[in-house]
């Protein structure tokens, strides 16, 4: 274990913190004043460690296997994590969003295991690092929605549309870099069958 392996391992404790605030506000002593600041919190918190722990693994030569491994494991859980919980009140997300976004990372997990077992490794994508970021400012502006919400300037059908509507960007984008990643591997993938 070494540092920046260190604040990835911290996305895979916060995930549940920030779904049980959520879910469970009273539980965790947050009142509803404070909600959507403590769920911002830590949503800036997971989004800065993402960050900082690429930055130091280069900078102080502390890239692993096991970096290689549960970084991309703890980014996929906590941003899947963190659109499911949008599916409970009050912002009521659909379920299609969250769909769109497991798909798509377990069709490039698959992807990247069928390559694994030639020997080859598939890359990070510019495509794959724009969807994250698109995911974190997508899931930021839909928390600060929260705020009007709570003031009685919005209502619980326009939370709903918005938050809906903020989503689609990274929607459309996790489409995109699906295709993007197929079209990277296709030239290793069996060709189709001679007649």
């Amino acid at each position: 274990m070494n540092l920046a392996n260190t604040l990835t391992f911290s996305r895979f404790l916060i995930t549940p913190l920030f779904m049980g605030v959520y879910l469970y506000p009273a539980f965790f002593g947050v009142s509803e004043p404070f909600f959507p600041y403590v769920l911002i919190a830590l949503l800036v918190l997971v989004e800065l460690s993402d960050m900082l722990d690429g930055i130091i693994a280069r900078r102080l030569n502390q890239v692993t296997e096991m970096g290689k491994l549960i970084d991309p494991l703890a980014d996929s859980i906590w941003r899947i994590s963190l659109f499911l919980t949008f599916v409970a009140p009050p912002i009521h997300l659909p379920v299609w969003v969250v769909f769109l976004f497991l798909a798509r990372d377990l069709t490039i997990s698959t992807l990247r295991s069928l390559l694994a077992l030639k020997g080859i490794a598939l890359a990070a994508r510019f495509s794959g690092k724009l969807k994250a970021v698109l995911q974190g400012v997508s899931a930021f502006v839909i928390l600060t929605l929260l705020i009007p919400f709570q003031a009685g300037l919005i209502t619980q059908e326009e939370l709903t549309f918005f938050a809906t509507l903020v989503a689609l960007v990274p929607c459309l984008w996790s489409l995109i870099s699906g295709v993007d990643y197929f079209l990277s591997a296709k030239s290793y993938l069996p060709c189709h069958p001679k007649s």
